[in-house]
């Protein structure tokens, strides 16, 4: 499993859908990127709520196996 990665340390890569802590608690998946005119900011995905200020991120563990 992945480890929490400070967000002063080291950042994914632009676009890459991540596992986010914020900043009040709770935990998001976010990209980090540009979007509508603003650059080099967090985005919340699936929420009405767009921006998000993180502490730390870890990426995405793999989906399951699916038997189809």
């Amino acid at each position: 499993m992945s480890e929490w990665i400070d967000v002063n340390e080291k950042l994914p890569e632009r676009g890459e859908p991540v596992l986010v802590y914020g900043s009040r608690g709770g935990i998001y998946t976010a990209v980090y990127g540009n979007r509508g005119g603003f650059s080099n900011q967090w985005w919340k995905l699936n929420s009405n709520s767009h921006y998000c200020n993180p502490t730390h991120w870890m990426p995405l563990p793999e989906p399951p196996e699916v038997n189809k």
